[in-house]
C-alpha cells in the first residue's frame, strides 16, 4: 500500500475543518496513559505481543508542542506522537 502525502494532507485538512464546523476548539483527555507495543511487534499479527511499554498523551503533546513554540524542529518520528493525539481525538469526540 502506498499513501500519497498530498492526499493525506487534504484528508487531514478536511477532518480538522469538520472539527471546526462542529465548533470544537479543544478537548479534554481523561486517560493520559496508554499501552505502547514496540514497533518490532506491532505489525506482526501472527503472534501475540510479548512486551509493551507505557506511553503518555501529555508527554506526546508536550513534545510536539515544542515544534510550534520553536523550541525544536520537527522530526519525522513526531508523527508517532501526533498519531496518539489524533487517536485520542477519534476515540473521545463524537460528531
Amino acid at each position: 500500500m502506498k499513501i500519497n502525502i498530498r492526499k493525506l494532507h487534504e484528508i487531514s485538512d478536511k477532518l480538522f475543518t469538520h472539527l471546526h464546523n462542529l465548533e470544537i476548539e479543544e478537548f479534554k483527555i481523561n486517560d493520559d496513559y496508554y499501552w505502547d507495543i514496540p514497533e518490532s511487534e506491532l505489525y506482526d499479527v501472527q503472534k501475540e505481543p510479548t512486551s509493551h511499554d507505557l506511553g503518555q498523551l501529555s508527554d506526546d503533546w508536550s513534545d510536539i508542542s515544542k515544534i510550534l513554540s520553536g523550541e525544536r524542529n520537527p522530526l519525522v518520528s513526531d508523527f508517532v506522537d501526533l498519531a496518539m493525539i489524533l487517536r485520542a481525538i477519534g476515540q473521545n469526540i463524537t460528531g
